[in-house]
């Protein structure tokens, strides 16, 4: 495991032409609000997704178990206990899952579950990977925000782990008791191929069942859906791309020294030597 990064960096495309990305980056500098997104809103089509195994290795109790978890979702659908028993014992007989075969469809609906209970905001703990830059930032004509780690809701980031395979979750299980590191586990792995970024995300989860959890979800920050606004001194600098075009990188940083003085502004170079990018503060 790596240390703990002092700072995350989030990339952005940084381009007038590009009115969505440049909007974001805006409001992230001048206005201090970051978006949250659903895993369904990243690039990864693997985001969230399990790999299902039998809570129990004996068919007869994988069996029961699968009838009690079944008698449970009728009983939440709003069915009688004798129509819920009835139907879960009909069920559980014909299904798969019953047979340890544990179909797509279970893996599928589990991972909208967590997209839909679940936002992330994800960022790199290194703003040196050229890849980052090329993916995320227009390669590299944005920007790469930096992040004060220590600060809400940065200081209870979480490392990405990178895999071969889907994390393994038992099935079947209730939310109730689904152990917390099965949980994040889904949200926390990704392939192997994406290791050189070095991601960590702030995750929150979506629906606060009850006040109890407020301070937790929120964090004491203010929050509208799943934008946040963040305070001032969370946002510590901002890099300059290497090839945004001059006048366009000029005028930011004359923005950013009048209205966000306390911001410090560096500029992204590229090597004279070696494949990397250099970085020198300017503000």
């Amino acid at each position: 495991m790596r240390p703990r990064p002092s700072a995350f960096y989030k990339f952005r495309t940084y381009d007038s032409k590009r009115a969505d990305q440049l909007k974001w980056v805006r409001e992230t500098i001048f206005e201090n609000r970051i978006r949250y997104s659903r895993t369904s809103e990243l690039n990864d089509p693997f985001e969230g997704r399990p790999l299902l195994v039998p809570i129990n290795s004996d068919p007869v109790a994988q069996r029961r178990v699968m009838r009690d978890y079944l008698l449970q979702q009728f009983i939440d659908e709003g069915k009688s206990r004798p129509d819920a028993e009835l139907s879960a014992t009909l069920t559980a007989a014909m299904s798969p899952a019953s047979r340890g075969d544990l179909t797509p469809a279970y893996s599928i609906a589990l991972a909208k579950t967590i997209e839909e209970n679940f936002w992330l905001y994800c960022g790199c703990g290194t703003r040196e990977p050229i890849l980052m830059w090329s993916h995320y930032a227009d390669g590299p004509r944005g920007v790469a925000l930096h992040f004060d780690a220590s600060a809400a809701p940065f200081d209870a980031a979480y490392e990405v782990h990178y895999s071969e395979t889907y994390p393994e979750f038992p099935f079947p299980i209730s939310t109730a008791d689904a152990d917390d590191e099965k949980v994040r586990a889904m949200i926390l792995t990704k392939s192997c191929g994406w290791s050189y970024e070095e991601e960590h995300r702030a995750v929150r989860g979506a629906n606060i069942q009850s006040e109890e959890q407020r301070p937790i979800r929120e964090r004491g920050l203010r929050w509208s859906g799943q934008v946040v606004e963040l305070p001032p001194e969370t946002l510590t600098g901002v890099t300059i791309g290497a090839n945004m075009p001059r006048e366009l990188a000029e005028a930011l940083i004359a923005e950013i020294a009048e209205r966000r003085p306390h911001l410090q502004i560096w500029n992204a170079a590229v090597s004279q030597s070696r494949y990397q990018l250099t970085f020198e503060q300017v503000r």
